[in-house]
């Protein structure tokens, strides 16, 4: 991901960028993701019980609708989930550092709240009524690579119709 930074930098718009802003980013983005992993291991350790217990369609696991099915279903999700941490003050709390700096670009994707994914915990867990949990695993780690892209600066046009992407978000 580091990566992808520099070369946003170095490629498409450097005034997008300051030094100081980007550094935050970065050691905001390490703190988060060393905190964050309790969040998500405890999303993925509750999915499969809880799938069993309460799942409600068979979905078939190697068919591709399902995995269509799902790849929309994520992005649903963390629509709501997002849309959630914006409205609810609590949950804002743990959102609002990711809106603190005045760039959009890769970087700033990095600048999480730390306990962020625990407010999404809910919203990952509305799957298990039809996602399997090897499905859902996959689909919700494609997701968060897919929320790192778009912060970019690059943009597809009219992606916005299907998919929650950057000129939503801004």
């Amino acid at each position: 991901m580091l990566l992808l930074v520099v070369l946003e930098y170095l490629f498409l718009d450097e005034k997008k960028y300051a030094f100081n802003d980007t550094v935050t980013s970065i050691n905001a983005g390490i703190l988060s993701l060393l905190l964050k992993i309790g969040g998500r291991y405890l999303s993925a350790t509750l999915y499969g019980p809880l799938y069993d217990h309460i799942h409600i369609f068979d979905l078939p696991k190697n068919s591709p609708y399902t995995w269509l099915l799902c790849f929309f279903t994520q992005d649903l999700v963390y629509y709501l989930g997002h849309r959630a941490i914006h409205e609810a003050g609590v949950f804002w709390s743990f959102h609002q550092m990711h809106h603190s700096s005045e760039y959009y670009n890769l970087s700033t994707a990095l600048r999480q709240g730390a306990v962020q994914d625990v407010a999404m915990l809910f919203f990952d867990l509305l799957q298990a009524i039809a996602i399997p949990p090897n499905i859902f695993v996959v689909h919700r780690y494609l997701n968060i690579i897919y929320q790192f892209w778009i912060h970019s600066s690059v943009s597809v046009e009219h992606m916005h119709v299907i998919l929650n992407i950057s000129c939503v978000n801004n």
